[in-house]
């Protein structure tokens, strides 16, 4: 569920223009260590461009991008309890990016088209709400008190495995599961009737029937009975909630 700077240096070729990595993963909630594959790509080959995804990031970590030596780095409102439809892309001086669209000149010409003055209105003051690093820190750790509460139970439960790492490797508002045995939209269906807003991985796959591919690389089970089962916890969840979550996997699972 997560990859090291050796392993990131080790893979770059001579045609490697850029890389690209999920500061937290949205799935399984691994932390990945990106201010050390900056660290080893700018010592390694300096003229390779290093890109961070930090969208499920940003409400709890660091983003200073001196320190983190990105090049490129991504955002988005929604995850920050901004509007849906906005992000910003933060471009390092001397980065030479080339568009994908053509037409005006918005976006410093790189992408065109009327901008959303409503969006960055609301992305910008989702961002001011957020506050200083320290607040997100604080909570982060109320977030986590809550989110291992309901990780230790999850643990107890039959036929049941955490997918992705525990402990500080972990963002504090995750939590990924599988259920051995289970079959995974009646396990949602039940959980939608009682309440409780489940996804089985991304939303970008929320389409599919199939395993996305993370599950499928940490684990082999393609041709098994299997439920995936993601839990987002928030700054607004509370001990109520946890302990009425708690209830309804212990029926149902």
């Amino acid at each position: 569920g997560t990859i090291s700077a050796e392993k990131i240096i080790s893979a770059i070729k001579k045609n490697t223009i850029l890389v690209s990595v999920i500061f937290v993963s949205n799935e399984i909630g691994s932390v990945l260590p990106v201010r050390e594959i900056g660290l080893a790509i700018r010592y390694q080959i300096s003229d390779i461009r290093y890109h961070i995804d930090a969208v499920q990031a940003a409400q709890f970590y660091n983003l200073n991008v001196e320190k983190l030596g990105c090049d490129l780095l991504t955002l988005s409102a929604h995850k920050i309890y901004g509007p849906k439809g906005i992000g910003a892309l933060y471009v390092k001086k001397g980065s030479k990016l080339k568009n994908l669209l053509y037409g005006g000149s918005q976006e410093y010409g790189l992408r065109p088209g009327t901008q959303s003055t409503s969006g960055i209105i609301g992305f910008a003051k989702a961002v001011e709400l957020l506050g200083s690093l320290e607040e997100r820190q604080v909570a982060a750790e109320k977030i986590k008190k809550l989110r291992d509460k309901l990780l230790e139970f999850v643990q107890t439960l039959p036929n049941v495995e955490i997918n992705g790492p525990t402990g500080e490797s972990r963002v504090a508002n995750n939590i990924s599961f599988i259920v051995f045995g289970a079959d995974q939209d009646a396990l949602m269906t039940v959980l939608d009737l009682a309440g409780i807003a489940a996804s089985t991985g991304s939303a970008c796959t929320s389409g599919s029937v199939e395993p996305s591919h993370v599950i499928q690389s940490l684990r082999k089970i393609a041709k098994q009975k299997a439920a995936t089962i993601r839990l987002s916890l928030g700054r607004k969840t509370t001990v109520s909630e946890i302990n009425a979550t708690i209830r309804i996997l212990k029926r149902i699972v």
